[in-house]
């Protein structure tokens, strides 16, 4: 054995070890704000499921097209892209909010899991000194 072999082959391993971890490929969720005026996109993975959690119940809402299908489970969406290159509006309505998304069919870069938060309060707190 040589010195080069030596060092090389535990430095290979133990760079295989890294890369063959779940916690380097796994994806985070994401993080949106529910805007009702600026939609926010989705990447909806084809024939598999992206959930979408909100902070209360999410109340009926309507696909614009049929390229997606969707189930309502407690506080979350769960859509599955049905058809490639599909794309829709989506309105859904929330503890007397209306969020507003634009669904993309893809599986480059699509979500897995998407955490919806409502936006900061739109006043801003002054202090006055006398």
């Amino acid at each position: 054995m040589t010195l080069k072999s030596i060092v090389f082959f535990p430095l290979l391993l133990t760079l295989f070890e890294v890369s063959c971890s779940p916690k380097i490929w796994a994806r985070q969720a994401r993080v949106i704000t529910c805007f009702k005026k600026w939609p926010q996109e989705v990447r909806v993975p084809i024939n598999n499921i992206v959930a979408m959690e909100f902070p209360d119940k999410p109340g009926p809402s309507t696909p614009g097209t049929k390229d997606f299908a969707f189930t309502f489970v407690k506080n979350d969406i769960q859509i599955k892209g049905l058809v490639s290159g599909g794309r829709a509006n989506y309105f859904v309505y929330v503890g007397g909010k209306r969020c507003s998304f634009k669904l993309k069919a893809t599986n480059i870069n699509s979500d897995d899991i998407i955490i919806v938060r409502y936006p900061a309060a739109d006043s801003v707190e002054v202090k006055y000194d006398q």
